[in-house]
């Protein structure tokens, strides 16, 4: 007969595959342990309920008596939890607590437990049966101490977003601050960490998305007489080094010997080692721009204007407007510039872009066949408490915080202080080198950084070193770009820009449609407030509201565009839409409600960008014939 422990294991085994091993592994070193404190009990009905012996004292996991009445006056909290609900619950204890969860809330809440103690998670499969609660095909994630906890952060970040904020709680199981104080405290900031990051991600996003759409409108107009990424497959030899060049603070250390490389390689500057390296003299064959909120002046000195740029629609379009070289983009999935390249029968080339300039940079030379990429001032850690190379900004202290800091293996020194940002960049390198050299051995990546942080699958070489190696052909970058053609030819742009000067009309299209919209929103409104509501009205409505919503998205690309700005309405709105109704006159008041702040915000947002529009392409012509 199938004992307890081994039902609950073909249960996790279920749930966690190819984890029986370690699991069973874990639980006979466990048993080998003549150290133990948890004790299994019988209640008064016959219950079984789990103590451990601290300090001469037996603490109980779930109480001693009538347990179960607490647990189920507790589950009571839950039965009106909505079906987007997520409870985080500190202990397993007594299951009693998740399978009280289990019981009274909707299959479509989610739970995650944490149990810090792997001791209690053991004599729990030994004594209680957990099986079914595993497979319940309820959506539950389970994170032990010692045996699956290196998941934890990466579990909870993958849950959190900013649509489940409202329905989250945390649960700590009785008596677990008591005896796990410090790791309760740490997986309960973890979550609290975690979900801050996603309100200021949203705060970022809302910040961010008004000056999004304007450099894409601006920056359109660029990329209909600019280039795509892989126009350059053909054009640069690729056994010619790559120089990625970032202005970590090791940047200092070298600069000067990358004039050796000039017209012996492709040198790739991030945006802000432009500054630095214009002042040592060395004029980078190519510059890499992806943010859009970075000022002008942070990167602007003289002499930049005329570096190609490999940039993003979505980039500050000030620096595009003063760059009169070859602009070159790629596809970021942006509706308007897709819409530039389909009707002219062209396709456009993706690139995992990876978040930064330097990861732009990298995957731009692997795209284009590059067969060596040498990096340079790439610290992605901090020296001396400094992040950027001397001369990157006009300011002369350029020192981090020292907060959140964090040590990883270093190209010389042992260990390197980095912070998150750089180390996510740091795991991009790692993940996507070792990716290309799967599937071309020949492929290299040479660290010549000279200090900051280990990047797996690298070489590591002194700058010099890898000049005297690699840089053996003479090479004009300039006039392999000069041979490349522009993505559209002038009938191609000209078919572009009718389409741009519909822009405008486009979005007044939309403006009117949802005053109509908002329209069937206030007579379901007024509906609702009938104490027997006609359901056949209701639904009439309804259908009108999804043709109404139907007839504005046709005009997908500016429907794009404002669907990105309106984010923080969809945030309102997707906070509603897991809510359960106890009634059909409720339903139809928050849609109603919904409905109308929606179509408030998608007229303001349409007719504000149609004035937008409607200023920018107004002299379109005339900036084409000026341009070309």
């Amino acid at each position: 007969m199938q004992s307890i422990f081994e039902k609950n294991l073909a249960a996790w085994e279920k749930c966690y595959p190819e984890t029986k091993e370690f699991v069973i592994k874990k639980y006979n070193e466990l048993k080998s342990n003549d150290t133990q404190t948890v004790v299994a009990e019988q209640d008064y009905s016959g219950e079984t309920i789990l103590a451990v012996n601290k300090d001469e004292k037996k603490i109980y996991l779930a109480g001693k008596r009538n347990y179960q009445k607490a647990v189920e006056k507790w589950g009571e909290n839950y039965k009106i939890a909505q079906p987007a609900a997520f409870i985080f619950l500190v202990g397993i204890g007594n299951p009693s607590f998740a399978k009280q969860l289990d019981k009274v809330m909707t299959k479509e809440a989610r739970i995650l437990i944490y149990e810090p103690s792997m001791e209690i998670f053991f004599k729990v499969m030994e004594c209680i049966d957990i099986s079914n609660f595993l497979d319940s095909g309820r959506s539950v994630v389970f994170l032990v101490d010692g045996i699956n906890d290196e998941m934890i952060d990466r579990s909870i970040e993958s849950i959190i977003n900013v649509n489940m904020l409202p329905y989250f709680d945390i649960y700590v199981c009785p008596n677990y601050n008591t005896l796990f104080l410090e790791k309760t405290s740490k997986f309960v900031k973890s979550v609290s960490r975690l979900c801050e990051n996603a309100r200021i991600g949203l705060n970022t996003n809302i910040r961010y998305l008004p000056v999004r759409s304007e450099n894409v409108f601006h920056n359109i107009i660029h990329v209909n007489m600019g280039y795509d990424t892989k126009q350059f497959t053909e054009f640069i030899p690729r056994d010619i080094p790559t120089f990625i060049v970032g202005a970590g603070p090791s940047l200092d250390k070298n600069i000067d010997e990358l004039k050796r490389a000039k017209g012996k390689g492709f040198i790739i500057a991030c945006d802000t080692a432009v500054k630095p390296l214009l002042v040592h003299g060395i004029v980078p064959d190519l510059y890499v721009l992806v943010d859009g909120l970075k000022p002008v002046h942070l990167i602007k000195a003289e002499g930049t204007e005329t570096i190609p740029l490999l940039t993003s629609v979505t980039a500050t379009y000030g620096f595009l407007d003063q760059n009169k070289a070859i602009k070159i983009f790629y596809n970021e999935n942006e509706a308007f510039v897709n819409k530039l390249f389909y009707q002219n029968g062209k396709s456009f080339a993706t690139m995992p872009c990876g978040g930064s300039v330097a990861t732009s940079a990298f995957a731009f030379a692997y795209l284009i066949g590059m067969k060596n990429i040498v990096l340079v001032g790439q610290d992605l850690a901090l020296t001396g408490d400094y992040v950027h190379a001397k001369g990157t900004f006009d300011k002369t202290d350029d020192k981090a915080d020292g907060h959140d800091t964090f040590l990883v293996d270093g190209n010389y020194d042992e260990k390197v202080p980095t912070r998150g940002d750089f180390y996510s960049y740091l795991k991009w390198f790692e993940y996507y080198i070792e990716g290309c050299q799967e599937y071309e051995p020949q492929f290299r990546v040479i660290n010549a950084t000279e200090g900051g942080a280990k990047i797996k699958f690298t070489e590591i070489k002194t700058l010099k070193e890898v000049i005297d190696e690699l840089c053996v052909k003479e090479i004009n970058i300039q006039k392999a770009m000069e041979k490349i053609e522009p993505s559209f030819n002038k009938c191609q742009r000209e078919n572009n820009i009718k389409f741009l000067k519909g822009v405008p009309d486009e979005f007044r299209c939309i403006a009117k449609g949802a005053e109509e919209l908002k329209k069937s929103y206030k007579k379901v409104e007024k509906l609702t407030r009938i104490r027997n509501m006609d359901t056949k009205t209701y639904l009439k409505l309804l259908k009108r509201i999804e043709k109404q919503t139907k007839d504005i998205e046709k005009y997908p690309e500016c429907m794009s565009n404002i669907s990105e700005t309106l984010k923080v309405a969809d945030f309102i709105i997707n906070s509603e839409s897991g809510m359960a109704y106890g009634s059909i006159n409720e339903e139809g008041k928050n849609i109603s409600k919904q409905g109308i702040l929606y179509c408030d915000l998608l007229k303001e947002c349409a007719e504000l960008f149609a004035d937008l529009t409607d200023e920018i392409y107004s002299n379109i012509d005339r900036l084409e014939i000026k341009e070309i």
